[in-house]
């Protein structure tokens, strides 16, 4: 691989490279925490460390500087960064690892752009790409390797992904990043990629500064960036939205177990989401207070929760 080439400049090119991308690239973020943070992300994507275990979704609609972020990192980064496709992280029916994830490693930074609208994330897959985990696969007409991925993944997106489980071994992984901010015509630079090419060795000093700072504390991403992760979670969570949307809570209510889990199962059919397990269902059912399951002499049966009638 070819090593990217810069020169290390003086703190003071460095501070004044800093400050044209946290107004130019960084424009989306209000919050000077947020700004903070992204100079840590970029510090850790440096590194050859995956320790953060983190999957970075950049979300937002068009003409909020997401593109040119990722692209100044990807220059920035040169052969150290390489793009994917959306279907390296999207679930199918086959789960087998092939060249896709062969062609990555080495990578410091793994770029995917645009998951579609309802595509599931490959939850398992991921796992084993932001952990660590020795893979084994090979590229097309290739001999099989065993390897492992270093590169931090960036999915920028207009759409969040579907994430079908509720566990904290996927969710933990998630740091979802807001670009909240739309450009108007009159705000947008068309040169601004090229301007700011120039600038990439303060760039790369701004970028060390922050792998310091990663060090020192960690990620510690922003509130914004916890509140966005906590409502992707809520918007994610099937059985929540089910309980919310087809079912009342009563100390009187009583139903057959096997049926509101068919009740479920079609309540995710209608709205294309995979339903969560039985033992899941279960589980997130008796979080609910005054809401258990009982054995009677007909199956086992619901206390507390019943499905609403629609009129």
């Amino acid at each position: 691989m070819k090593a990217t080439s810069y020169e290390i400049t003086n703190e003071r090119h460095s501070v004044r490279a800093a400050s044209r991308l946290s107004l130019k690239v960084l424009r989306f973020a209000s919050d000077r925490s947020l700004i903070d943070y992204l100079q840590r992300v970029i510090g850790y994507i440096l590194t050859g460390t995956t320790s953060e275990q983190c999957l970075f979704i950049l979300i937002g609609d068009g003409a909020n500087g997401k593109s040119t972020f990722v692209n100044v990192i990807n220059k920035l980064l040169g052969d150290y960064s390489k793009a994917a496709s959306s279907q390296t992280l999207v679930a199918k029916v086959s789960s087998s690892i092939g060249d896709d994830l062969v062609d990555l490693v080495s990578a410091r930074l793994i770029s995917v752009s645009e998951t579609e609208a309802g595509e599931a994330l490959a939850e398992a897959k991921i796992k084993q790409m932001t952990g660590g985990d020795v893979l084994k696969g090979r590229p097309l007409y290739g001999s099989w390797l065993e390897f492992s991925i270093i590169g931090k993944i960036f999915l920028a997106t207009n759409s969040l992904p579907q994430i079908n489980n509720t566990d904290h071994g996927i969710w933990r992984r998630i740091q979802a990043i807001p670009f909240n901010r739309t450009f108007s015509a009159e705000e947008q630079d068309k040169d601004l990629g090229v301007k700011l090419t120039a600038e990439l060795p303060g760039i790369l000093n701004w970028a060390i500064q922050g792998c310091l700072e990663w060090q020192h504390q960690g990620l510690n991403p922003p509130q914004v960036v916890l509140d966005q992760v906590s409502a992707y979670k809520t918007e994610m969570d099937s059985i929540a939205q089910f309980v919310e949307q087809e079912c009342s809570l009563a100390a009187e209510a009583k139903y057959p177990a096997s049926r509101l889990y068919e009740d479920y199962r079609h309540y995710c059919q209608a709205i294309g989401r995979k339903p969560q397990s039985t033992n899941a269902f279960k589980k997130a059912l008796e979080k609910f207070p005054n809401v258990y399951q009982h054995r009677t002499s007909s199956g086992m049966q619901w206390h507390g929760i019943q499905p609403v009638i629609h009129l």
